[in-house]
């Protein structure tokens, strides 16, 4: 059967399983669960608009366009280019996709020496970059705003630890930017619009092992935490919340059998009321083999303390052979396969992805 097919497909709920609640709860009907899954797609296209419209990423925007017409903090000692930055933060990204190494990482140093750095820069349009006016115990870029004459916009940076390591592999040597602490808050006329403490712990191959992230951008607050510490345990959790309206919420304990794999995993993933919990076992720790895929992953759909109904697998046939097809399982006993359950979030979903994108 293409059991690895939808393995492959359901592996992503790794991150979105969870333990089920210790409360009864009431079932949906058909009609009542129907419903709340449209619901909650046109909840998601509001969503996505108010964070893209809010005034917390029209400041960063600002920021953006700034620094990309100016060429450092200030002239009066070392350049910052912008492929450094882009570089920087990008590594984000890239300290999760293993390496292969043949010679293993060179020595690591600071790329970023903070203390260099520090003092109050402000924006001059005349040469279209900072100028380092004064002292300060942190780096302070004082600027306008688009349309305003004044420098009503302050980016205080209060850490900036960049860690820069040169490894090899078989196509050659690399040298790449990985953040450890970045702390920094950006004010427009005198009130916060946006702000960042993270903070990221590596292990001898630069695989984060702990991740601490708090992100606002007014007035949405971004919550990430992540910890990968030993061989028995991982967990990872996030949320995102309109001031204290949470939007989404994550929240997953793994249970390891060494360091890289994985024998369960409990959580649950929110969308507003909408949340998907169950458990995920890994079939080659189970006892007898599982004939099916319902037999280790166990997952239902809620709203609130209601079920919408259960994720179960049906056999299907085609040309190729027989597969397992999931499946929702509404209160009534009928069933809708999954993919046409969520096409109109999906839809929904890409829609706005397409309109954000141009």
């Amino acid at each position: 059967m293409k059991r690895s097919i939808l393995v492959s497909v359901l592996a992503v709920s790794i991150f979105t399983a969870c333990k089920k609640d210790d409360e009864t709860s009431k079932e949906l009907s058909k009609v009542e669960a129907e419903a709340a899954i449209d619901e909650m797609a046109d909840q998601l296209s509001g969503d996505i608009v108010g964070i893209m419209d809010s005034e917390g990423v029209k400041a960063l925007e600002s920021v953006s366009a700034l620094y990309s017409n100016s060429g450092t903090f200030g002239r009066s000692t070392k350049q910052v280019t912008p492929e450094q930055v882009k570089a920087s933060m990008k590594a984000l990204v890239k300290s999760f996709v293993p390496k292969k190494t043949v010679n293993g990482r060179m020595l690591a140093t600071h790329a970023f020496v903070f203390e260099e750095w520090v003092g109050v820069y402000n924006y001059n349009s005349s040469i279209e970059d900072f100028e380092r006016v004064g002292d300060s115990d942190i780096i302070e870029l004082n600027f306008p705003t688009e349309g305003s004459v004044n420098l009503n916009a302050t980016l205080s940076i209060s850490a900036l630890d960049l860690i820069e390591y040169t490894y090899t592999d078989e196509w050659g040597e690399y040298t790449e930017v990985y953040p450890t602490d970045v702390q920094a808050s950006l004010e427009v006329d005198n009130a916060e619009q946006a702000s960042i403490d993270l903070q990221i712990g590596y292990n001898n191959e630069y695989m984060p092992v702990t991740v601490s992230l708090e992100l606002f951008v007014n007035p949405y607050t971004f919550s990430f935490n992540f910890t990968n510490t030993n061989s028995t345990s991982a967990s990872i959790a996030g949320s995102i919340k309109l001031n204290s309206e949470v939007i989404t919420a994550i929240d997953v304990a793994v249970v390891k059998a060494g360091e890289d794999e994985i024998k369960s995993a409990t959580g649950f993933v929110q969308y507003r009321e909408m949340k998907l919990q169950g458990s995920i076992t890994n079939p080659d720790f189970m006892s007898p083999e599982p004939d099916s895929m319902g037999d280790f992953i166990k997952l239902s759909l809620f709203k609130g303390s209601q079920k919408v109904g259960d994720i179960v697998f049906e056999i299907e046939e085609d040309e190729f052979g027989e597969y397992e097809v999931p499946y929702l399982l509404f209160s009534d006993g009928s069933k809708k396969p999954l993919e046409e359950v969520f096409a109109p979030i999906i839809e929904q979903l890409e829609d706005e992805m397409d309109e954000i994108g141009g």
